[in-house]
């Protein structure tokens, strides 16, 4: 669920995968949202969409509280 006034972030652009765009946008106007939001949101299976989280967060782009990620604040 998108936040009320919420805007979509610029995308880094290391990031090429046009799926870790969809999820880093996603992220960045929905703030804290759990693995199952994430797939009910973007349709996305949960192996793909770890890995995916699991990238973002190496490349420390998102931050992640227990099942729960958002984008990093810039």
């Amino acid at each position: 669920m998108q936040q009320p006034g919420a805007t979509a972030a610029r995308v880094p652009d290391e990031l090429d995968s046009p799926r870790a765009k969809l999820v880093y946008l996603h992220l960045s106007t929905a703030g804290w949202s759990t693995v199952a939001d994430i797939q009910h949101a973007l349709g996305l299976k949960k192996i793909a969409l770890m890995s995916i989280l699991d990238t973002l967060h190496s490349r420390e782009h998102v931050e992640r509280r227990g099942n729960a990620f958002r984008c990093r604040p810039r």
